[in-house]
Order: structure tokens, then sequence, then C-alpha cells
């Protein structure tokens, strides 16, 4: 992906390697802090979530019985 600044790729790897190490290990940070924000979340890539897993454990009624009161609640 190039940058849109005009700057290209080589040029910040060059100007990265005269920083001192710290900085050096800032920028690596940063563009991993940036990675995090920029990916598409879990709904955005279609994935399938299954963070409900177990939260119906004490319901002591079966999926049928369950659809069935949501049928009555409409």
């Amino acid at each position: 992906m190039p940058m849109e600044s005009g700057i290209n790729l080589q040029q910040a790897f060059i100007k990265v390697a005269h920083l001192p190490a710290t900085a050096q290990q800032q920028i690596v940070e940063y563009i991993e802090f940036m990675l995090k924000k920029h990916q598409p979340t879990q709904e955005e890539s279609g994935a399938f979530r299954f963070d409900w897993a177990g939260s119906l454990g004490e319901e002591q009624k079966t999926a049928v019985e369950l659809q069935h009161e949501a049928n009555d609640l409409r």
C-alpha cells in the first residue's frame, strides 16, 4: 500500500533508521496500533460470532420452547 503523502517506503525506512532505538520502537508500536485500528471488525468481515454461547446455561427450557415464547412475544 503506497503512502499518500508522496514519500515512498524506502525513504521512510531510511529516516527511521537514523532515529535512536527508543524512537524506532515507538514507531513500531504506533504502526501496530494503526494496523489494529484499521482492521475490519468481526461484523465488517462477516465472521460468525459465538459470544452468546453458554449464555442460557441456567435456562431449563429447550430451544423449541424458547422459540415458541419468542413467537408469542411478536
